[in-house]
């Protein structure tokens, strides 16, 4: 029989986790009573729960089926060895929910101050669409520390009205995006969905995020 075994330390327990979603329903139970459902803030997998399909395992790559007690305790081992960098979800990443709470501001946060401000460097991700923290790209791979606490801001969307808001305002029709304000003006943006399991695309979009950020921080 195929089972799931789950990599626990290095799930961001999401309440929004939509694998929990498709658990439930592929048991065709209430989302509490899943194999992998939400415990007292953590997300747990209760092995003698799962029918196992391999759904979840398709969705989310933290979840892996194995089909022999070899696979298994290989599967096992892998997550006994896991070591957790402390610092893990310390930063904000890209096209994930926010971990800084400083750093989040509202659509009209932004309409009324931050899009006149001297500099500024604005995420902007569809929270419905947002990624898993573990697979997202630390906002620091982009940015100094110094670039990202002084000038970088996310912005979560959360409602289909917010996002068309959004998209009249900045003319944007892709999201997450970043966008780079000097002076008030927009000089640069990036947008779509980059993960560091393509590394020469990431290293493309590094590369042009220098080029901006520089810009962004001359004199001129």
């Amino acid at each position: 029989m195929v089972k799931i075994v789950f990599n626990h330390k290095l799930c961001d327990n999401a309440q929004g986790c939509p694998e929990i979603i498709v658990c439930a329903r592929a048991l065709n139970v209430d989302v509490k009573d899943a194999a992998l459902t939400l415990f007292k803030d953590n997300i747990i997998f209760f092995e003698e729960r799962c029918k196992c399909n391999t759904l979840c395992a398709c969705k989310c790559p933290l979840m892996k089926a194995v089909d022999t007690p070899a696979e298994e305790w290989a599967a096992k081992e892998e997550v006994r060895l896991t070591e957790r960098d402390p610092n893990f979800l310390k930063w904000d990443r890209y096209n994930a929910e926010y971990i800084v709470p400083c750093h989040e501001v509202s659509l009209d946060d932004i309409l009324k101050q931050y899009k006149d401000r001297t500099n500024l460097i604005l995420e902007i991700i569809n929270v419905a669409a947002c990624v898993a923290e573990f697979a997202a790209i630390p906002i620091l791979e982009f940015f100094p520390k110094s670039v990202y606490d002084k000038y970088y801001r996310k912005l979560c969307l959360r409602t289909i009205e917010d996002i068309k808001r959004c998209e009249t305002v900045f003319g944007i029709n892709e999201l997450p995006c970043i966008l780079f304000f000097k002076k008030g003006k927009l000089i640069g943006n990036i947008h779509g969905i980059y993960q560091n399991s393509i590394p020469q695309r990431v290293n493309r979009l590094k590369r042009k995020l220098n080029v901006i950020t520089n810009d962004l921080l001359s004199e001129g």
